[in-house]
């Protein structure tokens, strides 16, 4: 992968990664948008106009749908500045990623991620990997945390047994917060009891 390179306070080069080239899926666009946003933040001093910042994203938009959707914005922004007698004008970054999720955000990602969470089941995942995935379920949902469906959707993702041990508590659990830590807490300590008993 390409790398580019940054120079911080001290003077000393930092190398970055450069965000991966988006093709117009999707699923992709949330972390082409993080990506390129931040290498752009680091990089403030080469990208310090919004000319510059949108240039640098369309520079990754080579295949696909996305390649098609920057050959016409390209097209009609010139055409516009021709019509005008004026230099072309993307405008602000902001508008430009406002356009680019209008073309590609996906139609409906918070109801997939209902879904998700609907069907989402510890198996055997690892409690705390299960718990991460949850937490950025609810982020795409964008439910607080405090909402009596999202804790009751949690219970339903952990097995049976655990869901028994946690409601069995002297105090169970009310909060999210403390449903994460004692599932947590009790199916480790089951995981530990197993290869301490072998």
């Amino acid at each position: 992968m390409n790398l580019g390179t940054e120079t911080d306070s001290k003077g000393k080069k930092v190398k970055l990664n450069l965000p991966k080239p988006f093709n117009g899926k999707r699923e992709n666009l949330k972390m082409f948008l993080q990506d390129s946003q931040i290498y752009i933040l680091i990089n403030a001093e080469t990208y310090n106009m919004n000319l510059k910042k949108i240039a640098f994203m369309l520079s990754l938009m080579e295949e696909g749908d996305a390649a098609s959707w920057k050959q016409q914005l390209i097209e009609e922004t010139f055409n516009r500045a021709i019509l005008a007698g004026t230099d072309p004008d993307f405008g602000t970054l902001g508008t430009f990623i406002g356009s680019l999720k209008d073309a590609f955000e996906p139609y409906n990602s918070e109801g997939d991620a209902l879904e998700e969470m609907k069907a989402l089941r510890i198996g055997e995942t690892p409690i705390d990997e299960h718990i991460t995935k949850y937490k950025m379920l609810i982020t795409k949902v964008k439910l607080k945390d405090d909402n009596p469906i999202v804790i009751d959707l949690f219970q339903e993702t952990l097995s049976m047994s655990l869901q028994q041990q946690l409601l069995t508590l002297g105090k169970p659990p009310k909060s999210l917060k403390e449903w994460y830590k004692w599932a947590s807490r009790l199916n480790n300590n089951y995981k530990r009891m197993q290869c301490i008993l072998g």
